[in-house]
């Protein structure tokens, strides 16, 4: 057993050693933690389709578990994806859900890990029913988020950067963090998985998925990419407290195709497991870079046009320089529009869609919690998604940290 104070993702995370009480046991998947003891969640949704509670607002990490939220913001009851369906086992999943704009099902990529490899499954369910759409077996990886279009899911190993697992896995199994399970390998490969057929795989370095949709035999991927693994080492809570250490790298924008062709002109006896095919890649401008982003919600999967998130201030790794205004990305024409204000530094955004004039892709609004460093007060920032003026700011009662945290809302 490791003597260092293990977080879930990272460790000196400022925990206590009490952690293992609660983090061990949601790697295998034992007993459920109480509501209010659950690790903090990575996203959060009011359209969870939900057995257990109709129209539930739920949490999601990347342990397996679901915690639903009552009238009153409180933990109500935690369950575990084996309690939807006893074959959904997994020791790590993605924390970012996707309920299906074609079906409206809910999808999500699983993950059980062994020591040489994980098994990926790629499961979908409703109130009524759930089912394992595919199985791939690959290389022990975490994996954060993944992509929809109309026909495809593509799984994109190794998420956020080349990682490779140490001592085969037991630095995970006997108590490290995720983060501190791998070794950085700048020259591996990342892989994109379509279904169940490995098509392609490229150099670069993979972090947040923005979009992905298709167009006649071409899937398009569109992700916020860095260099190296140090946004990931670098974002901790000793840096954050001492700015003259804290030193964030600025992403690219890169655009993947993925050419279904390939796949259908090869040979009959074409095998998905060892044959790969080459991803092609382009960069938008390198003036543009984008952390955190979300899009319209309806667009998710199609072609879209528009992208929200936070920025820095510069496009180097200033040090001590943070998060520090809301961007709009106009994936076509490569520019972009920001919101700003001194010491204000805003979390994960949300764009929320008019209603009454869903056919124009940015009418709406855009939402962020703001954090005022000169005031030490929060507040609730609402932003016309077309110019990205200021509506309305709305003062909170407490003081709100920027989050990372994804949020998803019910139209209805």
């Amino acid at each position: 057993m490791s003597d260092k104070v293990s977080g879930l993702w990272s460790h000196n995370v400022n925990q206590s050693s009490f952690s293992r009480t609660i983090i061990q046991p949601l790697k295998f998947n034992k007993k459920s933690p109480k509501p209010e003891n659950d690790i903090i969640a990575d996203s959060i949704t009011s359209q969870f389709p939900s057995k257990f509670r109709k129209g539930a607002v739920a949490t999601f990490n990347c342990t397996g578990n679901i915690r639903f939220i009552d009238d009153n913001l409180k933990g109500e009851k935690v369950i575990n994806y084996t309690d939807i369906n006893n074959t959904f086992k997994t020791s790590y999943c993605s924390p970012h859900p996707i309920r299906d704009p074609y079906s409206g099902r809910m999808i999500n990529v699983l993950s059980e890990i062994g020591l040489t490899f994980t098994k990926f499954k790629v499961i979908e369910f409703d109130e009524e029913s759930s089912n394992i759409i595919a199985e791939i077996n690959a290389p022990i990886s975490p994996i954060h988020s993944f992509a929809i279009t109309e026909n495809y899911i593509i799984i994109v190993r190794i998420i956020s950067f080349p990682f490779i697992l140490k001592r085969r896995g037991l630095s995970y199994f006997t108590g490290e963090s995720i983060l501190s399970s791998f070794d950085y390998n700048p020259d591996g490969l990342t892989t994109f998985y379509r279904e169940n057929r490995h098509i392609a795989t490229y150099t670069a370095n993979a972090c947040y998925g923005i979009n992905a949709y298709e167009t006649n035999m071409t899937i398009w991927i569109d992700y916020s990419i860095y260099d190296n693994d140090n946004l990931v080492r670098n974002l901790t809570i000793d840096n954050i407290r001492n700015a003259t250490q804290l030193s964030i790298p600025s992403s690219k924008i890169i655009r993947f195709s993925l050419d279904l062709n390939e796949v259908n002109s090869t040979d009959s006896n074409f095998n998905p497991n060892n044959t790969i095919l080459q991803a092609s890649f382009a960069h938008l401008s390198q003036d543009i870079s984008i952390e955190l982003p979300v899009i319209n919600e309806n667009y998710i999967g199609r072609n879209y046009k528009f992208a929200y998130g936070v920025g820095l201030p510069f496009t180097d790794a200033t040090p001590g320089k943070y998060y520090d205004r809301i961007k709009k990305i106009d994936v076509e024409k490569e520019q972009f529009i920001t919101w700003n204000e001194p010491h204000c530094y805003p979390s994960y955004p949300i764009f929320v869609p008019n209603p009454s004039n869903t056919d124009d892709e940015d009418e709406g609004v855009v939402l962020s919690s703001i954090y005022d460093g000169s005031k030490d007060e929060s507040f609730l920032l609402i932003l016309n998604a077309k110019d990205m003026t200021e509506i309305t700011r709305i003062a909170l009662p407490v003081t709100v940290a920027p989050s990372f945290t994804s949020p998803a809302y019910s139209t209805n």
